[in-house]
């Protein structure tokens, strides 16, 4: 998962678009992009060391958000 969101992310940079009045979305899209893949990318290398550190991940402590809530 980490690889396939690093090569989008390496993609995203090689546009490189400038911003322009006239195109501003596309520019805002574009940093849109860069943040999205790079926190995944992120959130990747954190997982892969918290696990070979044996480490539970952070955030699952009680935290399961798949899992039916019972009270």
């Amino acid at each position: 998962m980490r690889r396939q969101h690093e090569a989008i992310l390496d993609g995203i940079r090689k546009a490189s678009p400038p911003y322009r009045e006239d195109g501003k979305f596309g520019y805002i899209t574009w940093l849109y992009g860069l943040g999205l893949h790079g926190w995944a990318v992120d959130w990747c290398k954190q997982l892969e060391r918290d696990l070979a550190e044996g480490r539970v991940p952070h955030g699952s402590e009680g935290n399961n958000p798949g899992a039916a809530r019972t009270r």
